[in-house]
């Protein structure tokens, strides 16, 4: 049994490629400025989603990969749209004071 690629790859922003959990830059005790960001949201998100299929004997490996990459780009594509749709949503204002009698 293998994973059929039977959509195109899914598109993936430069968004997706920022650190999945930054740090903030420290100090050694020498003075210099230490920074680590560690995997971008992309290989993270990835990462998990190949994990649960990489048990299989059945799937190809660079299926697993292709296939988790394309998954992951698609939950953070649906993630930036339900962020924009949040962020622009116009707040409904009631008027109680409204009186049609």
């Amino acid at each position: 049994m293998e994973l059929n690629n039977l959509e195109q790859p899914a598109e993936i922003k430069k968004e997706y490629y920022s650190a999945a959990m930054p740090t903030f830059p420290v100090q050694d005790h020498l003075g210099q400025t230490l920074v680590n960001f560690g995997m971008n949201k992309l290989e993270y998100a990835a990462i998990h989603l190949a994990a649960g299929w990489w048990q299989c004997p059945d799937f190809r490996r660079d299926t697993i990969a292709d296939e988790a990459v394309n998954l992951a780009a698609e939950i953070l594509k649906e993630c930036d749209r339900r962020m924009i749709e949040l962020t622009t949503a116009t707040p409904k204002i009631i008027n109680l004071n409204d009186n049609k009698s």
